[in-house]
Formats: C-alpha cells, sequence, structure tokens
C-alpha cells in the first residue's frame, strides 16, 4: 500500500513513497516449495491491492509467474502480455515524476522491470505456448527476446551493459525449429547459443550446456556442412551425438526444470558527515569520503548527515544441483538436466552495470536534501538559536535521512536457476520420475509425482 506523507519543518518538505508490502511473498514461496502453484497463484491474487498503482506491473509479472506454475498457461501468457505492455509503455518515464524522486527516492515512480525482466517475460510465455503445443507463438516470443535485447542496448548505447544476449532463449528456439523440421534455423539459433554460452562461461560462470554438442554436430551433419562439423568435433570430441535420419519416427522429451528462488533486493546505505565549512564544495563536487551504514539514523554532532541507499541484490541460491529424470517403458534410462540459465547472476551483473547511473542520481538527490537541510538549520539557528535551533537543525537532518530508501521491487516469484534436459525415446507410454539432487550429488532434496506421458 502508497501513501503520501507531508513533514514540513521550516520550510523543508520531503514526500515520503512507501514500497508495496512484501511480506506475502514468504506465503507464496511456501506453496510454490510445496509444489503447489494453485495455491502460490490464490494468494497473489488475493494481495493485488497491496501493490498498489505505481507497482501495476510488478502483480502482472508475479500472476503470470504463478499461473504458469499452476498449470493455467493460457491465463498466464494473457497476464505476461499484459505486463510486456505495461513494461514498455513505462520504459520512458516523465521528467515530472523523476523530479519527484530527486526529493524522496525511486518509489514514488512507477516501476518499469529490470532489464533482464522485461527479456524474461517473453522466455516465460514462450515455455507456456511451447507446454501447450503450440510451437510457431513459442519461437514469435523467442524472436521478441531478440527485439527486446536490441532495444535495451540501444538505449545504452556506449555505456556499460554486459547483458546483450539471452543463450537460454536461443537454445530453446533452436529446439522449436529442430521440432518443426526448419533445421537450417535450428543449427543459425543452437550457434549463437553456443557462442552466447562461452561469452556466459566468462561473465556468470554458466557452464556451456553438455547437449548442445550433439545438437551442432547433428545439425551441421544433416546440412552437410563439413567445415563446421569438423570444427565442432573437435570442439566435442566426447560428444555422443545421433543423426538427424536416425531420429525419424522417434519421440521426444524434453523437461525444462525451474529451480529455487530469485535474489531480493536489499538497501545498502552510505551515512556521509560533511562538515559545515567545507559543505559547498562537497555538494558542488560530490567528493565524498563515506562507510556502510547499518540503515538506523545515526546523529552527528560535527556536521551534517548525508545518506545515500543504493539497492543491492542478495542471492537465494538454490542447493539443487540438477534433477534426475528416469523413464520407463519401451526403454528405461535416466538422464540429468543442465544449467542453461542462471538468473540470479544475470540480475547481479545486471545491476552491477548501471550501478553508477543509481549511484549519480542518489548524489544528485542527496545533494537537494542537504541544501534544503542546511537552509533549514541556518534558519532554525537564527530564529530560535542555542540547543533549540541545533535540534531543530538535527531534526531536519533525520528526517532527509529517512526518506533515502533505494527502490527494493524486483520480480520475486522467477526461480534461481532455469535447467533442461532433452530425451529422444521411440514411441509409447513412459512413467516418468524426478528427483531434485543437492549441488554436492549425495542426497535427494525433493521429488516429483510420477507422471505418465504418452510419446509419439
Amino acid at each position: 500500500m502508497a501513501y503520501t506523507q507531508w513533514i514540513s519543518i521550516g520550510g523543508l518538505i520531503f514526500i515520503v513513497a512507501c514500497a508495496p508490502v512484501s511480506t506475502h511473498y514468504a506465503f507464496v514461496e511456501q506453496r510454490i516449495a510445496a509444489h503447489d502453484g494453485v495455491g502460490a497463484d490464490a494468494v497473489i491474487e488475493k494481495k493485488e491491492g497491496g501493490y498498489g498503482k505505481n507497482s501495476r506491473l510488478l502483480y502482472l509479472l508475479d500472476r503470470g509467474m504463478t499461473l504458469s506454475l499452476s498449470g493455467q498457461y493460457e491465463k498466464s501468457n494473457q497476464m505476461l502480455d499484459q505486463a510486456a505492455q505495461t513494461a514498455d509503455a513505462l520504459y520512458t518515464e516523465s521528467l515530472t515524476l523523476h523530479g519527484a524522486a530527486l526529493l524522496t527516492n525511486d518509489n514514488v515512480l512507477p516501476y518499469s522491470g529490470e532489464d533482464f525482466e522485461r527479456v524474461m517475460i517473453h522466455l516465460i510465455s514462450a515455455l507456456n505456448y511451447a507446454q501447450q503445443g503450440e510451437l510457431s507463438e513459442a519461437l514469435v516470443e523467442c524472436r521478441r527476446v531478440d527485439t527486446k535485447l536490441n532495444s535495451i542496448n540501444d538505449r545504452y548505447q556506449d555505456k556499460k551493459n554486459g547483458y546483450k544476449e539471452d543463450a537460454f532463449a536461443r537454445y530453446l528456439s533452436g529446439i522449436l525449429y529442430e521440432a518443426q523440421g526448419e533445421i537450417n534455423d535450428a543449427f543459425i539459433a543452437y550457434r549463437k547459443g553456443f557462442e552466447v554460452y562461452r561469452e556466459w562461461a566468462a561473465t556468470y560462470g554458466t557452464p556451456i550446456p553438455p547437449m548442445i554438442g550433439a545438437d551442432l554436430l547433428r545439425t551441421t551433419d544433416a546440412l552437410h556442412l563439413r567445415e563446421e562439423h569438423e570444427e565442432y568435433e573437435k570442439v566435442f570430441s566426447t560428444t555422443k551425438w545421433t543423426k538427424v535420419v536416425d531420429q525419424k519416427g522417434q519421440g521426444e522429451l524434453i523437461i525444462v526444470s525451474l529451480n529455487g528462488r530469485s535474489p531480493r533486493k536489499e538497501n545498502l546505505f552510505f551515512d556521509i558527515v560533511i562538515d559545515k565549512n567545507i559543505f559547498n564544495s562537497l555538494v558542488s563536487t560530490a567528493i565524498w569520503q563515506s562507510h556502510v551504514g547499518s540503515g538506523n539514523i545515526p546523529i552527528s554532532t560535527i556536521g551534517q548527515l548525508v545518506r545515500i541507499a543504493l539497492p543491492e541484490y542478495i542471492s537465494q541460491k538454490s542447493d539443487v544441483g540438477h534433477l534426475s529424470v528416469g523413464v520407463t517403458g519401451p526403454v528405461s534410462f535416466v538422464s540429468n538436466s543442465a544449467l542453461t540459465e542462471d538468473i540470479t547472476a544475470i540480475a547481479q551483473h545486471n545491476l552491477e552495470d548501471r550501478i553508477n547511473r543509481i549511484r549519480i542520481k542518489a548524489i544528485a538527490r542527496a545533494a537537494l536534501k542537504a541544501l534544503a537541510v542546511k537552509r533549514v538549520s541556518d534558519r532554525a539557528e537564527e530564529n530560535v538559536g542555542g540547543i533549540g535551533g541545533l535540534l531543530l537543525g538535527k531534526v531536519a537532518e533525520a528526517t532527509a535521512a529517512t526518506t533515502e530508501v533505494a527502490d527494493l521491487r524486483s520480480w520475486r516469484t522467477l526461480p534461481d536457476e532455469i535447467h533442461l534436459t532433452r530425451m529422444v525415446v521411440p514411441p509409447g507410454v513412459y512413467q516418468v520420475t524426478s528427483q531434485f539432487i543437492s549441488r554436492q550429488g549425495e542426497r535427494a532434496i525433493d521429488s516429483l509425482s510420477p507422471q505418465q506421458v504418452s510419446m509419439k
């Protein structure tokens, strides 16, 4: 719930904007951990009013995710489509709102989503369409990922931005193309996915999924791309693969696993004490020495207190190392999932890429507040004087500090990681069992109810 509070001390006015109530996420996470997507969606739906007008996008994102987890793929895509339109509309925000944010904090602005969140809208939509067998529509969403990333990177131009491509979106589009018999397009998507995964290995520590080698060898063989095939044979010298012609008449079981919880944002406070004798030069140059604060509001007797708040992502890494999938039917075997997207790593690096832009804005906001506080302090000393004037000045400082909080909003219902496994099997009815195995590979963390799957 958002509200507006006016605080006036000798002409000092700040608008205090509250972020949406987020206590419901604990209940949502409990339901998701229990594989109860319906229950998680019910919590989100009930809390719609608590998000507030400025966090409408967050509600659409959360609802789109929980509807997907509950198997309501069509309704999920309706929500995600609204989310995409809302995020696009908010992409260019008004100067008036940004002016208000300079006097308070970014919570007075409508939440327009992080870069990677706007991309994930289309990835989750693509998975929803694939679940419904609508492969062409799923491919459209994968192409929208490319369009969205181009738009984001055009905005930054020469500024630092590491999230230029999404390897999983490329790889998923390769799977979808191949499922429709479009081998050339599948190869192009697999090749691009492989290139991006090599970059991700350095940037995010995401290993190249082992199955991509078989995909590249299979498609280059089918397309008679001898030079490319020989190149990939050297890179994937130990990879086993099957020719496209040998897969004719087979079925393919593809399992996507969403593991753990996405990172959450917290305040990182910097409390700065400015000596009154050098106040003007410090404000003008913004070269300040600071220390990380605890979140409490300290009172300084040697100068003026200024607070800066920056957001930081707190990892909530899952202990899941992989999903072990067993199939029993005309053939029986076990396959382990591979990491295809580390959302936590992407989120943290994406924030690091733009933290300097956030810091500059926070410093500008702190400077404006500091000037306002100084005027109040000077007036208090002039009109009241003594201890009373000093106390009024310190109250003004503390008031300005309490309005300084970072924007902690984020798409909390996203997973920590996305994993994928692929199995080519003869047609028939299979019993599928799945267990989540720890990162150490020593124990099963959780298991899913067995499912019966009819492969065509």
